[in-house]
């Protein structure tokens, strides 16, 4: 007799290549007696085979966690048995809700230092219309109330942008500490169980009331929060006291005689042998607690100093010593010294950081410790050299770049004479206000070029102007370009200003003012003939009409110069609608705000009357490439898989209908199927 196996059937309408999928248990079975000791062996068996080992039957998936997910599939150490080494699936929860928690705090904090107000300007930041505003990190989702942007992390907006929460019900908060005894009485015990249970994650508790916020440090920020341990109530029951002050804790770390951080971060984890208990009143994490009570770093709280060279077995030099060691090298510059201290022969015993060694040994600054007096001027001080007498000075050294002159400054030019003691080292702080037009001015290396003097303004002018340039773009990437004559100046800006320099405008022979304020519009073009002048050249975007005012198309004919090439300004009055209209482009679909979307059902059936047969074909309907077919209504979105995520998706075949169609997608082969991650 032939016991008789339960075999899994196919979808209906569904055309398979390989036979129906063994049962879980039968597979299981077999997989268990291959020893394999990891999903990624299991991977590479599955896909290429493994010497030794039975070829993998075609009636078991490559991919178990997908095929039985619903059919009995637990982890890997269960489908590989007792030689798995894979860590258990719980395990990846449970670090991955930690990361999720850690990466969520880390950006909350980020985006409550942007002061947005509402969603809409979050809307707008991600965007990058808040140009006031730094730039958005890559790590931070644009939409962090995705399910799986932060795991179920994400509470609501308000908690998001640090805003105060509006009650859910409509009614004022609770007072701060009627909240409070509520709150006490759930016992709760750290911030994250808070979480948890805001979003609905503890359904042994009953539920959060409408009049208690979710985020009571910003709704009672001001009205008696205090901190975590207060709101919760584990304060008290877990014997935490205040914080002892820094000195008082410093004393008694200080007397532990630890050696390093690392030291420190073990003793405060699990203790050391041989020492005492970590009291509760001195925190773990003392750089974060004592940031704004006297924190100066990890020497001064273990009282150790800076780490040198195992090799060094004698203390360091005394102070008076070593100061008078290192005025006799004469270093000019605290640079100067660093370069030394980590090329050059210096001694053992003189530390690179005298300001933190020498403390509270006679440290009076690096002046001092230089033998130096370069300071700003003040009363009874050398005061700085005029700018005009100090770039004097300096463009007789014949330096080309600011590299040049950092390396001069700190003594690497021996070629050269040492800088003068009323000349400084940072001009650009020094005569900011005072004459300061950037480096190729101080530097005076406009002239490295040539040994001859520059052609005269009026000839050189007139050279520039035959050429016919329209921007000042193309002239400076005709002076890179090497075919400029040696005796005409890159920067003629610079180098003829105080012979007959104009500006730009006069210098190419061309009328480069196209924004509005400087030439009157009555001289441009009427907006009807310009719009007609654009639609003639096909531009497709904005973009592209910028490029093509730069004289970057040359495939193009010139832009007349009665033409702007910022028309939103000029003719914003004249006629101007948008930039689809100038370009003659058709313009992107939009829903009103007061359309609501089409409900799933309905939309479904819209789409399976298309008879697309790919998310690609979706995609290219969306944006208009398919003629052929009925324009998209405004009341479906681009994007079903977010907006029907959870009102019905169930995946692109069911969206677009092509499962049962006469041209079935075909599966992929199954060495091809990956196991998708883990949720």
């Amino acid at each position: 007799m032939i016991a008789a196996v339960s075999i899994i059937p196919p979808p209906a309408g569904h055309k398979t290549r390989h036979p129906p999928w063994r049962p879980f248990v039968e597979a299981r079975t077999f997989a268990r007696s291959l020893g394999l000791a990891t999903a990624g062996e299991w991977r590479v068996y599955a896909n290429s085979g493994r010497s030794g080992l039975p070829p993998l039957p075609r009636d078991i998936p490559p991919s178990p966690s997908f095929v039985y997910r619903i059919l009995g599939w637990v982890d890997w150490p269960d489908w590989l048995g007792e030689n798995c080494r894979t860590v258990s699936r719980s395990a990846r929860i449970r670090r991955r809700t930690h990361a999720n928690q850690v990466r969520f705090i880390r950006d909350r904090k980020f985006v409550h230092g942007l002061h947005l107000v509402s969603r809409h300007d979050w809307m707008l930041y991600c965007l990058g219309a808040r140009p006031d505003l730094p730039p958005k990190p890559r790590t931070i989702p644009d939409d962090p109330s995705a399910g799986t942007a932060y795991g179920g992390w994400f509470i609501h907006w308000a908690d998001w942008l640090g805003l105060p929460e509006p009650p859910t019900g409509g009614s004022p908060w609770r007072p701060a500490g009627a909240a409070r005894e509520f709150v006490h009485s759930l016992h709760l015990r750290s911030a994250a169980e808070w979480a948890d249970y805001c979003a609905g994650r503890r359904p042994e508790l009953p539920a959060r009331p409408a009049d208690i916020p979710a985020s009571p440090a910003i709704a009672y920020a001001r009205k008696g929060w205090t901190n975590w341990p207060d709101w919760l109530g584990y304060a008290k029951a877990n014997g935490i006291r205040p914080r002892r002050p820094y000195a008082e804790a410093r004393e008694f770390v200080r007397s532990l005689k630890l050696r390093s951080a690392k030291e420190w971060r073990d003793y405060a984890r699990n203790g050391l042998p041989g020492l005492p208990p970590k009291p509760a009143d001195i925190p773990s994490k003392v750089a974060e607690c004592y940031r704004s009570s006297g924190w100066r770093g990890f020497n001064d709280w273990l009282g150790t100093t800076p780490s040198r060279r195992k090799t060094r077995l004698q203390p360091w030099r005394p102070f008076a010593e070593a100061r008078e060691f290192i005025r006799s090298r004469d270093f000019r510059t605290q640079l100067a010294f660093r370069v030394w201290c980590r090329d050059g022969p210096k001694p053992i015993d003189i530390p690179m950081h005298p300001d933190q060694i020498y403390l509270d040994s006679g440290w009076a600054g690096w002046a001092d410790w230089l033998g130096k007096a370069r300071v700003r001027s003040g009363p009874g001080l050398t005061p700085w050299r005029p700018y005009g007498a100090a770039r004097q000075f300096v463009s007789a050294l014949g330096l080309r770049n600011k590299g040049e002159w950092i390396a001069y400054c700190a003594g690497q030019r021996p070629d050269l004479p040492p800088i003068p003691a009323d000349i400084p080292s940072t001009p650009r702080r020094t005569y900011q206000n005072h004459g300061w037009l950037g480096w190729p001015h101080w530097l005076d290396n406009f002239r490295q070029r040539t040994l001859k003097p520059w052609r005269t303004f009026a000839e050189a002018r007139e050279f520039v102007r035959e050429r016919g340039f329209r921007t000042v773009a193309e002239f400076r990437t005709w002076s890179r370009s090497g075919k400029m004559p040696a005796d005409i100046p890159t920067c003629p800006n610079h180098s003829y200003l105080d012979a007959g320099w104009i500006n730009w405008t006069d210098w190419l022979g061309k009328d480069l003012s196209r924004g509005r304020g400087r030439r009157p519009k009555t001289q441009w073009r009427p907006f009807t003939g310009a719009r007609a002048f654009a639609l003639r050249l096909a531009v497709p975007s904005g973009e592209e009409w910028k490029a093509y005012c730069a004289g970057q198309r040359p495939d193009l004919p010139p832009i007349p110069a009665d033409i702007p090439s910022n028309p939103q300004l000029v003719y914003a009055e004249q006629g101007w609608r948008n930039w689809y209209d100038w370009l003659g482009n058709p313009p992107k679909r939009t829903k009103p705000r007061d359309l609501p979307w089409r409900p799933f059902t309905e939309a479904r059936s819209f789409v399976h009357s298309l008879h697309l047969q790919r998310e690609a074909e979706w995609h290219a309907y969306m944006k208009g490439k398919r003629p052929d077919l009925p324009p998209p209504p405004a009341d479906i979105p681009s994007y079903p898989t977010v907006l029907y995520r959870l009102k019905g998706w169930r995946g692109w075949r069911d969206w677009l209908g092509s499962s049962g169609s006469s041209a079935p997608i075909s599966p992929p082969p199954r060495a091809a199927i990956m196991e998708p991650s883990c949720p």
